[in-house]
């Protein structure tokens, strides 16, 4: 018993030191929520941009300045007014979407009683104008309507004797803008978009990307780092001869190998609850698909992580060389395993090695959990070949690692 509570004051006193550390909590949490959102520009954007339209109103009537204000009111546009020949110029730059120009006649035709036209300027190429078509076609329809109500109403009016020529205009003023206060807040009738998954279960060619790709493999990359460098802790506490001093207590060698390996387990769960939480709700990452097949997955790649580190603290002579490693390893390792990049991009005996790597079986588990839905059962091989090499490393580990 007082062996396991020494062991367990060796692994809280490695938290205790990790929380003092401002810049190792940088590189366990600040750099791979960072990386994960550059990763999420790099792979797809973090979210739908609103469709730039230039607005050239050349009649800078009342009527143009309704139409546009309906424009601005979509959330999915971003309107501004330029002159002609720089809107023009933008969309062939493919600066906007599209230009809008409202011709001079435009409130003359309306009074007359119709045929008022407005030009729409787009790349024949653009697929995302056809977008700003159909707001436009919303916008006419909304003073169309306005548009017939005002001269229906002064029609019945008329016939029944209440109006009179001169002050029909005012009226009719009074009507349009009365029938176009229904619309707001929003209109009496509006289709509402609801978007659906067609089914949890993604097919085997689904892949990461965006800020799935970035949530997950960074995960991995920077948890990875935190537990096999806990190798080069082992050499300063050999190098300083804290271990010496340690051992001289009644304090035995399996209970700070324990110790150690707590106190990585202890730090590797933390980091990773924290970067799961926060791809979860600042990303929108669907890290709580499957709960219990991701703690066994990650508390599988936890172990190893950790038992590779002990192995690693066996193999190295000094803290500089441990420092090294560390670093070529993990990178190495993340990026044969798909860490960075999507694995199903890279040449077939790429895809074939990663399946070899820690980082590269765990990257497969998550993305066939998170990101194709396609279960618990799809972890299970992944995580016993983790605990399997977990069992070989720290075995190798132990029977090199000389503690006097």
């Amino acid at each position: 018993m007082s062996k396991m509570r020494k062991a367990f004051e060796i692994a809280l006193l490695n938290l205790r030191l990790l929380f003092k550390d401002n810049t190792s909590l940088m590189m366990m949490i600040a750099i791979p929520l960072f990386m994960t959102m550059i990763m999420g520009l790099v792979w797809g954007r973090m979210g739908e941009d609103r469709l730039k339209v230039i607005i050239v109103d050349e009649d800078k009537s009342n009527y143009s300045s309704m139409f546009t204000d309906i424009l601005k009111e979509d959330e999915l546009l971003s309107v501004r007014k330029d002159n002609r020949k720089d809107a023009i110029e933008k969309v062939r730059e493919s600066n906007v979407e599209s230009a809008i120009i409202i011709p001079k006649d435009f409130r003359d035709k309306i009074k007359r009683g119709g045929g008022a036209k407005l030009k729409v300027v787009k790349l024949e190429t653009s697929t995302r104008a056809f977008v700003v078509l159909e707001v436009v076609k919303g916008a006419i329809n909304r003073i169309a309507t306005n548009y017939y109500t005002a001269n229906m109403s002064i029609d019945y009016l008329n016939k029944i004797g209440t109006t009179t020529d001169s002050k029909e205009e005012s009226l009719w003023k009074k009507i349009f803008t009365a029938a176009d206060e229904n619309w707001k807040p929003e209109p009496p009738v509006r289709v509402i978009f609801e978007n659906v998954v067609a089914s949890e279960v993604r097919g085997k060619k689904t892949i990461a990307g965006g800020l799935s790709q970035g949530s997950l493999g960074f995960a991995v990359t920077f948890i990875g780092f935190s537990l096999v460098g806990n190798s080069a802790t082992i050499m300063e506490d050999k190098i300083k001869r804290t271990l010496f001093r340690l051992l001289s207590t009644p304090t035995h060698k399996s209970s700070y190998i324990i110790g150690k390996i707590l106190g990585s387990i202890f730090v590797g769960v933390f980091q990773c609850t924290i970067l799961i939480l926060v791809g979860r709700y600042l990303f929108g990452v669907r890290w709580g698909r499957d709960p219990l097949g991701l703690i066994l997955l990650m508390g599988s790649y936890i172990i190893c992580g950790t038992s590779m580190g002990i192995m690693l603290a066996s193999l190295v002579k000094t803290i500089d060389q441990a420092h090294t490693i560390t670093p070529v390893i993990m990178i190495s390792m993340s990026m044969l395993g798909g860490c960075f990049w999507p694995i199903e991009v890279v040449p077939q005996y790429m895809q074939t090695i990663a399946r070899f790597t820690p980082t590269g079986l765990t990257m497969k588990g998550l993305t066939d959990l998170i990101v194709r839905g396609l279960g618990f059962q799809t972890i299970i091989l992944s995580s016993f070949i983790l605990l399997g090499m977990s069992l070989i490393f720290f075995t190798l580990g132990i029977y090199f690692l000389r503690l006097e």
